[in-house]
């Protein structure tokens, strides 16, 4: 045999090799899944061999281990079933329900694949008891869709919130397992919701001896910016008719400080070396030369001189003051805290007089510019007010009752 066929037939034999040594690892694996008891695991591992395969290609282990893990799944699940079914309340039959499933399922992705054979003649065909558990499936399923209604529409009678989220979470399985059950139960999901959340109203008491701007008591209390995403609370930022405020966030605004425009001037000299052109290199009054003969350059420095007068405007705003929760049935405190902002306003520039070459980039960028008109009192204290807002979030964000 040629050099040529020799390595095209070892190849081959290298690739039958691999593919064998794959397929017997992945036995292993699906043995090992069943004597774990993942049944469920070793049954989808052995059904994607087998569709990988072929059927006319399988292994008899791989067939007699899905015939194993399917009766044992089974089995499990028939059993688990009859203990349950001893005492069915709601909780028990939820968990039957979701076992007739698992083992509906389970047949549906084996049942394509059937008939699995045993050994080479094919006469041996591997076991696979299948049932249709419709019929019980159905009843269950029905009979819980009642239980759910029946403890949902139960617990709603309490009116307690508590009992209204439960009642909720009943009703929004009652709608996936059974759509279209009853025609009230957008009517119960709406009363649970109304029942079960926690209305919370945000206001802001001003107990300094200022106007506090409209501008930022608007900014505080618009609510739908600081994006707090509950399933049972609500926040307002103004009484809505017809809410029953469970809890009352205050701000309290206790005191509002404004500094006075202040202009700080700063003026002083600088003397800095610059460069100013090149010279040669001398030594000794002869001009001196690199290794390939040329004559040597170096930098020739000057000194500048230059004055400077630094201007810096300067305003400031601090907003103290608490932020408590009250329950608003009993005037119960429930959580505070001090709260502390600031708020800066800062303009620098600057002249000079001189050589500006005197002088780094950072107070060259200076000379540029000039006064600026101080912002007003207003609008200070709104500026304030963006981060008392962050604050007051921060504290809504926390709350949990």
């Amino acid at each position: 045999m040629s050099t040529y066929y020799t390595k095209i037939a070892f190849r081959f034999t290298g690739v039958i090799f691999a593919l064998g040594l794959l397929a017997c690892n992945t036995t292993r694996s699906i043995e090992k899944k069943v004597l774990q008891g993942n049944y469920d695991q070793a049954i989808d591992t052995a059904i994607k061999q087998i569709q990988a395969k072929g059927k006319a290609k399988q292994d008899d282990q791989t067939v007699l281990l899905l015939e194993e893990a399917f009766r044992k799944a089974s089995l499990n699940d028939q059993q688990r079933i009859k203990d349950l079914e001893l005492n069915p309340d709601i909780n028990n039959l939820q968990e039957i329900y979701g076992l007739y499933q698992s083992l509906g399922n389970r047949q549906r992705k084996i049942e394509p694949l059937l008939p699995l054979y045993i050994g080479g003649s094919r006469t041996k065909m591997a076991q696979f008891d299948m049932y249709n558990y419709s019929p019980r499936t159905e009843q269950v399923r029905l009979k819980l869709s009642e239980m759910l209604l029946d403890s949902a529409t139960g617990l709603l009678e309490t009116g307690q919130k508590l009992d209204a989220r439960v009642a909720y979470d009943q009703l929004v399985k009652l709608q996936n397992i059974s759509p279209g059950y009853s025609s009230s139960i957008n009517y119960y999901l709406d009363k649970a919701r109304k029942i079960g959340t926690d209305y919370v109203l945000v206001k802001i008491l001003n107990q300094t001896n200022q106007i506090i701007p409209r501008p930022l008591e608007a900014a505080l209390l618009e609510i739908d910016t600081y994006k707090l995403d509950r399933n049972w609370q609500v926040f307002h930022g103004e009484k809505v008719y017809g809410t029953r405020y469970d809890y009352v966030v205050e701000l309290s605004i206790g005191q509002i400080q404004i500094s006075p425009e202040r202009v700080d001037r700063n003026s002083y000299t600088k003397e800095t070396q610059i460069v100013d052109g090149w010279e040669y290199a001398t030594k000794d009054g002869k001009v001196q030369k690199d290794s390939f003969g040329e004559p040597i350059k170096i930098d020739r420095y000057k000194t500048v001189v230059g004055t400077a007068v630094e201007f810096s405007q300067f305003k400031a705003c601090n907003i103290t003051g608490q932020v408590r929760l009250i329950e608003n049935q009993t005037g119960r405190v429930m959580d505070k805290e001090n709260i502390a902002s600031e708020f800066v306003f800062q303009h620098r520039y600057a002249t000079f007089s001189g050589d500006r070459q005197a002088f780094g980039p950072e107070i060259q960028n200076l000379f540029g510019l000039g006064p600026v008109q101080f912002p007003s009192n207003e609008q200070m204290v709104f500026d304030t007010g963006e981060d008392l807002k962050a604050k007051l979030k921060a504290f809504l964000s926390r709350l949990r009752f």
